[in-house]
């Protein structure tokens, strides 16, 4: 073929832009709080929202810590991690 589909000297990325990870954080405690406000009407509900409240908490903090380690002990030869999202293929 005369013309190839892949642009040459773009950096190529496994991951999701940054701003993909704040958008699913921001939408469990969208959750959360709607979960509370709406079926808090009832005595005998806020123990399984705190359960459910628990459980969010810990999906979102568990891939947090991770990404912590991972950006501490990150290899020299990986990409930048700044990369603006118009860049960002």
């Amino acid at each position: 073929m005369a013309r190839e589909l892949v642009a040459h000297n773009k950096p190529v990325f496994d991951q999701l832009h940054p701003a993909v990870y704040g958008a699913a954080v921001g939408l469990v405690a969208w959750f959360a709080l709607a979960a509370w406000i709406l079926f808090d009407r009832q005595s005998d509900i806020e123990l399984p929202l705190a359960m459910v409240s628990v459980l969010l908490l810990v999906a979102v903090l568990v891939p947090w810590a991770l990404s912590l380690v991972w950006k501490r002990h990150v290899m020299p030869h990986q990409h930048p991690t700044k990369i603006s999202f118009h860049d960002w293929p």
